[in-house]
């Protein structure tokens, strides 16, 4: 048996507090996101991302669904190709969608992900298209807002005139 004293410091000897949760979360929704986004980061700067199943990939989601769409970035990038698991580049594929603003492929995507990926990933999938529809539905309320609170330009007398005047009436 190894002698205690040299064995690898814990994470709480090495001052990194993690709490102990199911792995992975059965849901995004249902728990603080933040706080799976921290356990992600703690495993992988501790240990990597390989020692615990799935971190990468929850945490590409977790990221995903929070809108950190800069730092999902950075931990694709990070990921050596080898280590790339399907669901982990459908993610990806997602986030892409999302960043480069295009709202109907990204809805295509995670309608995919939400039929073909594993629990909790399809869960993952249905809760973050819950969400944009919500974001969704929040901005045209502004608009709606916004629209009907403007009132509409009145045309000023110079305008009219060069309207009158200029090839605009042909």
């Amino acid at each position: 048996s190894l002698n205690p004293s040299l064995s690898a410091p814990s994470n709480q000897q090495k001052g990194i507090e993690t709490r102990t949760m199911n792995w992975p979360p059965a849901s995004l929704e249902a728990i603080d996101v933040e706080t799976v986004l921290h356990e992600c980061e703690v495993v992988e700067l501790v240990s990597g991302s390989g020692t615990r199943p799935m971190n990468t990939e929850v945490h590409m989601a977790a990221l995903l669904y929070n809108g950190e769409l800069v730092h999902a970035r950075h931990l694709w990038r990070r990921t050596l190709p080898p280590s790339r698991s399907p669901v982990l580049m459908e993610w990806w594929s997602l986030g892409q969608a999302v960043s480069l603003g295009k709202k109907q492929e990204a809805q295509a995507k995670l309608e995919a992900i939400a039929s073909s990926q594993p629990s909790p990933f399809k869960e993952y999938a249905v809760e973050y298209q819950r969400k944009l529809q919500h974001e969704e539905q929040i901005l045209a309320q502004k608009r709606m807002v916004s629209s009907a609170s403007t009132p509409p330009p009145i045309p000023t007398p110079k305008l009219v005139s060069f309207l009158e005047t200029s090839k605009w009436n042909m």
